[in-house]
């Protein structure tokens, strides 16, 4: 995989054997590496509910942290920033609900709450996580 898409992260990785990465920094690369150790993560992606005096709304995509296991089911982390508009962003961050059985063996997570409080407003949102491992079978 070539890293230096991630340059403007001021990431720096160390591949050992072609799978095993060492993490020396934050960046959205940690996920891919996290998930490589300590089992599966979704995609996610939305838009958060009109907000703001210029009502407007933001969108995100990311991938959420690896499983966190929990009675009968697990949960993930969800954390990602917002695009810009109007001159700012949000961040969002909290743990998805539990797993939601699709068929075929595959689950999807929701996932609603609110933003950052940025620019003296916050928006709501509400999503499903896409399946995990799509094109697996």
């Amino acid at each position: 995989m070539d890293y230096s898409l991630y340059r403007n992260y001021f990431c720096e990785y160390i591949i050992k054997g072609g799978e095993n990465c060492l993490m020396l920094c934050n960046c959205p690369m940690r996920r891919m590496c996290e998930s490589k150790r300590e089992g599966h993560v979704h995609e996610f992606l939305g838009s958060a509910r009109l907000a703001g005096a210029s009502a407007h709304n933001h969108r995100f995509a990311e991938i959420s942290g690896p499983v966190i296991p929990g009675e009968g089911s697990h949960v993930h982390e969800i954390m990602t920033r917002t695009d810009d508009a109007f001159g700012h962003h949000h961040f969002i961050r909290l743990f998805s609900g539990p797993a939601l059985n699709v068929g075929g063996g595959r689950h999807v997570h929701f996932a609603n709450g609110r933003t950052s409080l940025d620019f003296a407003h916050q928006h709501r949102f509400i999503f499903a996580t896409l399946i995990e491992e799509p094109i697996n079978q």
